[in-house]
């Protein structure tokens, strides 16, 4: 099942790309969506009554790893440490700025009856925690499709890495209730943020040493270089996933810390081997979320409300235009490198 998904997925991008006045219009990650939708709807037409979802422990535990492996392994770190202060305002006070003005107007909206269910004040806030954040698989999908400058990556992949810590502290403080909230609880949710990043970020600098320091010793058996290049990272990934960790970061900094160390430990060969298995692994798992999320929209059943719909996106391109336009404003004022309004645009 696994494979003819896979195929069919394959098949789809080659035919994207074949006829161009579509692929030139529409991003591959927007056509694998609307393939999904048509053949939903197809089997939801036919009678079948098999629910295809996309669920959330398959996404996490293999479909997301290799997409974040991939965007460390390849990040510029160079560039990223260069913009670490507009990636973490971003990440930081963007998020924080996202969260509290889309949860706060859907909640005003929600008073007054504009929406045909009654949403509480956790349900709204922890909905907007989860909307809030940049979703670092489509920024790699779309950001990859029109190959943006290094610049404009770093910059909103950093922020999609960093911003994991702050929606989860956000997602705890509305699940704990404003009214039972006490002092020490803010304290330890901006504690639990650093704890969570530099956690994560911790575990995936482990892990790139053991991957390193083993390759290094691997020059008789080098046909098993490649399973640990591939299997530790991963193993650092579940190891942040289990202590509650940013397992996001994790992979992507064994990623970034461990390519320079390992590209010196094997053949030329073999690291472009690996270059392109890694490669390869992201862009089935990337293939596979689009698909069945427009597969799971049409085969699963689902209550519409219009005016939330219609108000969520309305809220999230108001409020992240004015965030991005306030903080790049501020961060002119002290960078030598600035953004223009093309980079504030994109």
């Amino acid at each position: 099942m696994i494979a003819t998904w896979l195929l069919l997925a394959a098949l789809a991008k080659i035919l994207f790309h074949v006829f161009k006045p579509i692929s030139n219009v529409l991003p591959d990650s927007s056509l694998l969506i609307a393939i999904g939708l048509i053949i939903g709807l197809l089997l939801k037409r036919s009678g079948a009554h098999i629910v295809y979802s996309l669920d959330s422990h398959v996404f996490f535990l293999y479909l997301l790893p290799p997409i974040i492996f991939d965007a460390g392994y390849f990040m510029p770190n160079r560039a990223l440490f260069e913009n670490i202060d507009s990636v973490l305002l971003f990440a930081v006070v963007g998020t924080i700025w996202n969260c509290m003005a889309i949860g706060c107007s859907l909640l005003v909206l929600s008073s007054y009856g504009i929406f045909s269910m009654e949403f509480s004040t956790t349900e709204i806030f922890v909905f907007s925690a989860l909307i809030s954040a940049v979703d670092p698989v489509a920024v790699i999908a779309v950001f990859e499709e029109i190959n943006v400058n290094e610049f404009i990556f770093v910059n909103v992949f950093g922020e999609a890495l960093f911003n994991d810590g702050v929606t989860v502290m956000f997602k705890s403080f509305t699940l704990i209730g404003s009214e039972n909230l006490i002092p020490i609880d803010y304290f330890a949710g901006v504690l639990s943020f650093f704890v969570v990043a530099c956690g994560g970020a911790f575990v995936g600098l482990i892990g790139a040493f053991v991957v390193s320091f083993i390759t290094k010793y691997t020059n008789h058996v080098r046909i098993l270089a490649p399973v640990f290049i591939f299997v530790i990272p991963y193993v650092a990934y579940l190891t942040a996933e289990i202590t509650s960790l940013s397992s996001i970061i994790a992979i992507a900094v064994c990623g970034m810390a461990m390519k320079q160390y390992v590209k010196g430990n094997i053949t030329t060969a073999a690291a472009n081997s690996v270059k392109y298995f890694i490669k390869m692994l992201a862009q089935s798992s990337e293939t596979v979320i689009f698909m069945f999320l427009g597969l799971s929209t049409m085969s699963s059943n689902h209550y519409w409300d219009t005016a939330f719909v219609c108000a969520t996106v309305a809220f999230c391109l108001i409020y992240r235009t004015i965030g991005v336009l306030v903080q790049c404003f501020i961060l002119n004022k002290f960078r030598q490198k600035k953004f223009t309004k093309v980079k504030i645009i994109l």
